[in-house]
Formats: structure tokens, C-alpha cells, sequence
């Protein structure tokens, strides 16, 4: 029978942890898991800073400052691919999704997380990001991680500069085909469960197209200079080890940078419907001829 101690040591090491809490004594399911969950995620913060002893995030942002930094970073893309009446909602709803892993907010996150294993992945992520010895050989990449309930990022977000790639619009892009409409403050209906219909093969394509267009459309007004940024782009980038096909990526930025409206191409060419995808890639006027 495992006890207390054992199942807070087997937690820090993988965090894995009972979902009936077996080891409490509390006489009902529901209160064993919830002096569980306080009791394990204690130790993780005390564990978290043992491990980070005086190591701090190399920078820090303020609530205000974190919020108007996704807001302009994702507010280009979400009047692009969402109709005006949905706009102020989903921006709304996208800033406070995004949470900056910073010495003043790690615990709360912790704290807060949906699961278990989620809570340790936030742990293991900061301690990364700081230099500490982390709980496990962390999988996740240094700037964050996103889960169903947020997307988490580390102070090192703050000091790119995004030429080519932003972490946070790849992840809230992610987050338009994968969560249910309600996460972000929309209706849903038996006809629309998600808040953007993007087929299931493409959803990592679609974020990185999302992702690279966002960036070369902040940094190049004109499509002169918007195409020859996509063509570096594409001699360097390969695909990151996803599942993606980088020849396709760069088509749809290629076609998009062509149109009048860059953001609906990219939206079409990802969407689950595949006769209106062929025939939006190859009849729409909206292609490379259409501008």
C-alpha cells in the first residue's frame, strides 16, 4: 500500500500521481484528491525552489506589460482569420490564456494547473529556463509549453526578437482548432465545436504558417520585401522535426503574401473541407495571378 511520502517522491520524480489519492485518509473520493493535489503540488513548489536557489528568470514583465505584449503580437492575426463580431471576444480570451513563467507567477501557476502532470511539465519547464537541475530530461522547448488550459511561456520569450518565428502566435494559433469554442468565450453549436475548422493533418501546418506570416507581415509592409524574407525562410527552415511539410508552408505564405487577403488564404488552404481548399488554392483569384 503506497503511503504519502512515497507517492509526493514518486510525483517529483515523474509527475505521475494516483487519481484516487489511495494514500490519504479522508473518507470520500473527492476529499482524498483534493488534500492530494494540495499536498503534492506543495512539495513541488518547495522542491521547485530548493532546486532554483537564488536563479531567477533572466527577465521579467508586469501583468500589464505581459498582456499588451500578446495582445500585439496575436491581434494582426485574430482580425484576420475571425469575423469582426468575434474579434474583441477572442482577443479578450487569448490574452489570458498566455502566462509569463516569471519568479512572481510560477507558483500560482503551478497552483492553478487543470492536472497533476501538468503542474510538475510547468515545474520542470521553469527550472529549465533558469538553469537549475530540472525534476526529469525536460521534452519541452525552453521558451514554454501550452496544455488544454493555457499557454505558458518563460522569460526567454522576451528576449527574441522574432524575425521568423514567435512562440506565443504558434501557440495561440494552435489553440483555434483544439479547444472547444467555449475556451474562448464563443457559442457553441452542434455545426461549430471549434473555433476555427482547420483539418486535423494540418493543424501543425497551419500554426507554422500563422506563426512565419505574422512575422514577416510585422516586419515587411510591402510584398516585395515580405516575399524575400519568405524566401530566406525558406533555404533555412526545415520543418523542426514535425509533422510538417515545409514545401506546403511555404506555398500557403507564398500564395497568402500574393493576396488581398492574406489571412483567409491561409484559413482556407488549412480547412477541413478539401474540395474547398483544392478549389480555393486553384480557383479563387486569390492565388499568385489574383492580386
Amino acid at each position: 500500500m503506497p503511503t504519502i511520502a512515497s507517492e509526493i517522491h514518486r510525483y517529483l520524480k515523474s509527475g505521475q500521481s494516483d487519481p484516487m489519492a489511495r494514500a490519504w485518509p479522508q473518507p470520500t473520493v473527492l476529499a482524498r484528491t483534493q488534500a492530494a493535489k494540495h499536498e503534492l503540488r506543495t512539495a513541488l513548489i518547495a522542491e521547485l525552489h530548493h532546486r532554483c536557489g537564488d536563479r531567477r528568470p533572466p527577465a521579467d514583465i508586469d501583468d500589464e506589460a505581459a498582456r499588451a505584449l500578446v495582445l500585439a503580437r496575436v491581434e494582426p492575426m485574430v482580425r484576420g482569420l475571425f469575423p469582426a463580431d468575434e474579434q474583441e471576444t477572442v482577443l479578450a480570451a487569448v490574452a489570458t490564456r498566455v502566462v509569463f513563467l516569471t519568479a512572481g507567477r510560477i507558483e500560482q501557476a503551478i497552483r492553478t494547473a487543470s492536472f497533476d502532470s501538468n503542474a510538475w511539465s510547468i515545474a520542470n519547464t521553469y527550472l529549465v529556463s533558469v538553469g537549475a537541475k530540472p525534476l526529469a530530461p525536460s521534452h519541452a522547448g525552453i521558451l514554454g509549453l501550452s496544455t488544454d488550459q493555457a499557454c505558458y511561456v518563460t522569460a526567454q520569450y522576451l528576449q527574441l526578437a522574432c524575425e521568423h518565428d514567435d512562440y506565443v502566435v504558434h501557440e495561440v494559433a494552435h489553440s483555434f482548432p483544439d479547444c472547444h469554442c467555449t475556451a474562448l468565450g464563443l457559442q457553441r453549436t452542434e455545426r461549430r465545436k471549434y473555433p476555427l475548422d482547420i483539418h486535423f493533418a494540418h493543424h501543425e501546418t497551419f500554426a507554422y504558417a500563422c506563426e512565419f506570416y505574422a512575422c514577416i507581415a510585422r516586419a515587411e509592409p510591402g510584398r516585395k520585401g515580405r516575399l524575400a524574407r519568405l524566401d530566406a525562410l525558406a533555404r533555412t527552415w526545415t520543418g523542426n522535426g514535425q509533422h510538417v511539410e515545409p514545401a506546403l508552408v511555404t506555398d500557403i505564405l507564398r500564395q497568402a503574401i500574393h493576396a488581398r487577403d492574406g489571412w483567409r488564404v491561409i484559413r482556407m488552404r488549412c480547412r477541413s473541407d478539401e474540395a474547398a481548399r483544392m478549389l480555393y488554392g486553384e480557383a479563387s483569384g486569390l492565388g499568385p495571378g489574383g492580386s
